[in-house]
């Protein structure tokens, strides 16, 4: 596996993902960062020390691969908001909209990433429906490497940092690869 074109191309899906996402929220995202870990969880220990249960959580799953989509509390709030702007007054009373919503935005984000991905990988690529849940960033971490029980097929982790000065928010993507993927980059 080339570590380095691997990072590459996740960021270079990140910034198509990014461009997405202030499309669905009518502001600019910018990546703080992409990172990889590959025989460390060093990238992932400010995730795990959080216990707070206040990060909307976002799973999918392609083959060989687990994504976790988290928006914090505030963030999730935020980001939905600006998402339903124009059907505000349908979507109020709606039965857990924020959850709805950012189902529906992690979607449409995540799709220019992982077709960037697929193209890279010269591989169809189908993204999963997404799974939701309130809990804390560790918990939604633990939750999506539970695919990978045993260790040998983990073969690299990646966190892409999103954030929106405008919108006073943050975003993070967590991408779990077996090597079935990983080798595939370079």
């Amino acid at each position: 596996m080339n570590r380095e074109a691997l990072r590459a191309l996740v960021a270079e899906g990140g910034a198509k993902a990014a461009e997405k996402l202030g499309e669905a929220t009518g502001e600019k995202w910018v990546i703080e960062s992409v990172a990889l870990s590959v025989e460390d969880d060093a990238v992932f220990e400010p995730l795990l020390a959080g216990i707070a249960k206040d990060h909307y959580g976002s799973h999918f799953s392609i083959p060989g691969a687990g994504i976790v989509v988290m928006f914090p509390g505030k963030s999730g709030y935020l980001v939905s908001t600006a998402f339903t702007r124009d059907h505000q007054d349908q979507v109020e009373s709606m039965d857990k909209r924020e959850l709805k919503s950012l189902a529906e935005i992690a979607n449409i984000f995540l799709n220019p990433l992982i077709g960037h991905l697929a193209a890279a990988w010269r591989r169809t690529v189908i993204l999963s429906a997404p799974k939701m849940e309130v809990a804390s960033q560790r918990d939604l971490v633990t939750a999506a490497l539970a695919r990978f029980q045993d260790k040998e097929k983990l073969a690299a982790s990646l966190l892409i940092k999103l954030s929106s000065p405008n919108l006073f928010s943050q975003c993070a993507v967590a991408i779990f690869l077996d090597s079935s993927l990983a080798d595939l980059a370079g």
